[in-house]
């Protein structure tokens, strides 16, 4: 069940990544390469064009796994500091450790390649999402907090995979570059299994006692499924503010 959750989880965050992928005011900017991904008008129509996203230059790219980076640390730390069950917060501490890792050896990337990580709708979505998501865990009570954090995580951690899979790993020229995301896909990937297994010892299965969906509940393959709508961008699990893709034009 949960990895027929996880490929629901990719499925979703991919179809979110690709429709509202693109990065704003990089029209003039010709190191680009992020791809133009189309808004889906109807060819057959007279006169209409497709309409293309704005591709992202290289340092928007960059400032994109700045601000996921950024984001992963803030909203982890925030779980290290007001959880109250040991499990997460050693997955929080751990994320956190990781995080601060990548962000070392991302710096010492872009340093090599002369990137200037740069902003974009995406990666501005990126930083108004956590601060809304931080602002809503501190709001949650002792009980709440552990699966209303989890939830989050999940949701988060397959819309950064689809993020990385068709927009960053697509977009990135520099070979380290590229290696440095490959790197960062691997250990997200990891945390979001760790993120569903610790989910499944607190909460238990789904709809279960314990384990009931609501507010702070378990994200069941629906909700996963909702986290794949473009017009909401999150399931209805208190991760809402999730959808950091978008933030596209």
């Amino acid at each position: 069940m949960k990895y027929r959750t996880i490929r629901l989880f990719f499925a979703a965050a991919a179809a979110l990544a690709v429709s509202a992928a693109g990065c704003s005011n990089s029209s003039n900017d010709p190191n680009t390469g992020a791809g133009q991904y189309a808004a889906g008008s109807d060819g057959g129509q007279d006169g209409q064009q497709q309409q293309a996203q704005v591709p992202c230059s290289q340092a928007q790219l960059a400032g994109i796994l700045v601000a996921l980076n950024e984001s992963r640390v803030s909203v982890t730390e925030t779980a290290s500091t007001l959880s109250k069950e040991e499990r997460v917060r050693a997955f929080a501490r751990q994320i956190v450790t990781s995080q601060l890792e990548a962000t070392r050896r991302a710096q010492s990337v872009f340093s090599s390649a002369k990137i200037v990580p740069g902003e974009s709708d995406i990666s501005q979505q990126i930083r108004s999402s956590t601060m809304n998501e931080v602002a809503a865990l501190m709001t949650k009570s002792t009980a709440d907090f552990d699966r209303a954090f989890l939830a989050f995580e999940i949701i988060a951690h397959a819309q950064i995979l689809g993020l990385l899979d068709n927009v960053l790993l697509v977009g990135a020229q520099d070979n380290n570059f590229k290696n440095e995301l490959t790197q960062v896909r691997s250990t997200l990937s990891a945390d979001l299994q760790n993120a569903l297994n610790l989910q499944l010892q607190l909460t238990g299965a789904c709809g279960s006692q314990g384990g009931a969906q609501g507010d702070a509940g378990c994200v069941t393959e629906a909700g996963a499924g909702d986290a794949g709508a473009a017009d909401t961008g999150a399931a209805d699990t208190g991760a809402q503010d999730a959808g950091y893709a978008d933030g596209g034009p």
